[in-house]
């Protein structure tokens, strides 16, 4: 895990697997978008995880660290969701999940 002014964001777990998925161009572009959408953040990390839902099924979680008023976080949010959808396949979306924390 990196935090935000590092080249990566994430480790080497994350790596690997969006390489064995065939996801290395998607996980760039969500991470763009993320230091796009979300300029305050205070810490941007990616780590697999594992649906709570669906036993085995592996997922990047991104999670942020951001301050701010409720309103910009929520819009940041629905911007970046925006941008995804523009950019990735359905397929590669289920793939990806975000969380965020909001601190002082």
């Amino acid at each position: 895990k990196k935090l935000v002014g590092g080249n990566q964001m994430r480790d080497f777990l994350v790596t690997a697997f969006c390489r064995d998925h065939g996801f290395e161009g998607a996980v760039a572009i969500i991470e763009s978008l993320l230091q796009l959408c979300f300029e305050g953040a205070k810490r941007i990390e990616a780590e697999l995880s594992v649906d709570p839902e669906i036993s085995n099924y592996l997922k990047v979680n991104f999670k942020l660290s951001v301050t701010g008023e409720a309103s910009s976080i929520l819009g940041a949010e629905q911007a970046f969701y925006r941008h995804v959808a523009e950019l990735l396949t359905p397929q590669e979306r289920t793939f990806f999940v975000l969380t965020y924390e909001v601190t002082s």
